[in-house]
């Protein structure tokens, strides 16, 4: 088990970024399996494009021995659609796209160690995949760790 150092929690910061295209889009708790509920920020896709949630977010300096991440989970908050693909952009480069079509949620960190110490966008972007019926999608406890 390796030590995190919190940077910035996306959810806690959802008052500071800039909501475009998605048919909705908020800082909610999700529901997780014993019922317990979970800071998450949730992205409904729109009909067509991208639905996009950027932030600007001033990155730290670190030491060569450490690694810098965005840690998530994506999840649906109900079955029956045809998933959701989700990405995040540093920037206007893609660093991870995944599709998602499960309630069952995945756990994902992005490296970004490259960007250190500079003052970046991060876009947090979701598509339909083909049908926009259930896209429920959640960003489970986005943050940016020090690992």
């Amino acid at each position: 088990y390796k030590r995190q150092a919190l940077v910035y929690d996306f959810v806690k910061e959802f008052s500071n970024s800039t909501n475009q295209n998605n048919l909705d889009c908020q800082a909610k708790n999700a529901y997780r399996a014993a019922g317990w509920l979970v800071p998450s920020i949730f992205q409904h896709p729109p009909h067509s494009g991208n639905g996009v949630l950027k932030y600007s977010v001033e990155l730290p300096k670190i030491d060569n021995d450490k690694r810098l991440a965005i840690i998530f989970e994506t999840m649906l908050g109900i079955d029956g659609g045809d998933g959701v693909n989700y990405s995040i952009m540093i920037n206007n480069q893609t660093l991870w796209t995944a599709l998602h079509n499960s309630v069952e949620p995945k756990s994902y960190s992005v490296d970004i160690t490259e960007y250190a110490g500079r003052t970046v966008s991060v876009r947090f972007m979701v598509d339909k995949n083909i049908s926009s019926n259930n896209d429920w999608s959640y960003w489970v406890s986005p943050m940016l760790v020090i690992k």
